[in-house]
């Protein structure tokens, strides 16, 4: 029987786990759910199941800089929504997505950890990444998480960096590729395409005399946009379906349209779908937005972006298959030697 996944939203709705079992735990924003914050959870979840406990993780709704100091908040990789979704899918058990204010900005790390962490959650392992602080000041720490848990024989496990230790894995370094454009680094950062979420609006009805119909997206406030430019995309509608397809983020200078958005047409795809919420990832960057001279030059061009845009993710695809099938080996491998 499938384990229900509990979401708390507050505070004061943490709980110990129901059953009675410790809880393994681990902290922290996972902004993008990147390979680095990957390694953390799959170490939570490997914890709990040697341990029948439960995995819980604490995140939160917004970064913490938009309180401590909004002028240097970072754009946002993943919405809380989905972050929760995929610490979910990860196979966490509990997850506390906490909207991040002045209250907990403010909180003495001491105090948090025994309240929140230990007797709100039922800590008994706590897991943390390298660079993990939190509480005010950034006064919490591995080393104040054991102290103030010794009595109550609460184990910490802090893990090195993935990846480069000059150079680890960190959702800024993914934002600066999606600035770049370079949504092939930011993919083999996040160990999966970025993607954006965002209800279908009407458009201006261009692409469909153009035979080009395509779903108009708004770009959401404080999310990170990759740079402007053409794009090859998969494109996941609500009945879970997956389609392939082309996105232009930015303006459309053809024809004097200004404002920034993301226009994303589905090969073979015939429905309506205003109003409805697409997810869409990116998987190559095709070429810059440019201004032609006419309609029948702009419909040539998209001609040869659908071409490329199927040749890459035919390249993409069999990647990915690749790359599953040297995991499905390493696996294998590991199980008959154990």
């Amino acid at each position: 029987m499938t384990k229900k996944k509990i979401l708390y939203r507050h505070l004061d709705e943490l709980r110990p786990d129901p059953d009675g079992r410790p809880s393994v735990v681990t902290i922290g924003t996972f902004d993008g759910f990147h390979c680095g914050h990957q390694q953390v959870i799959g170490a939570c979840v490997r914890e709990a199941e040697k341990l029948n406990a439960r995995s819980v993780v604490v995140t939160f709704a917004q970064h913490p800089l938009s309180i401590l100091a909004p002028p240097h908040a970072p754009l946002m990789l993943t919405n809380w929504r989905r972050k929760v979704s995929l610490l979910h899918e990860r196979g966490i058990d509990a997850v506390a997505c906490l909207d991040f204010d002045d209250t907990l900005a403010g909180m003495d790390a001491e105090l948090f950890t025994e309240r929140y962490l230990f007797d709100g959650c039922g800590a008994g392992v706590v897991i943390c990444g390298y660079d993990f602080t939190f509480g005010r000041r950034g006064q919490g720490t591995p080393e104040l998480i054991e102290a103030v848990g010794r009595a109550r024989q609460v184990r910490v496990q802090k893990l090195h960096p993935h990846g480069d230790e000059d150079n680890p894995v960190s959702s800024s370094r993914i934002r600066q590729a999606l600035l770049a454009g370079n949504v092939e680094e930011a993919m083999e950062l996040l160990g999966r395409p970025y993607e954006l979420e965002g209800k279908v609006v009407k458009g201006y009805g261009r692409g469909h005399r153009l035979n080009f119909p395509t779903a108009n997206i708004p770009i959401t406030a404080g999310m990170c946009i990759p740079h402007s430019g053409v794009y090859a995309v998969t494109v996941q509608t609500p009945d879970g379906r997956e389609w392939e397809g082309m996105a232009n983020v930015g303006h459309a200078p053809t024809f004097g349209v200004g404002e920034n958005r993301i226009e994303a047409h589905l090969f073979d795809f015939n429905q309506d779908i205003y109003g409805q919420t697409l997810r869409i990832r990116f998987i190559s960057r095709l070429r810059e937005i440019l201004k032609f001279e006419n309609a029948e030059s702009l419909i040539g061009q998209m001609e040869e972006d659908k071409r490329q845009t199927l040749l890459r993710l035919k390249q993409y695809k069999h990647a990915t298959a690749d790359s599953q099938s040297r995991t499905d080996s390493i696996i294998s491998a590991k199980g008959l030697a154990e």
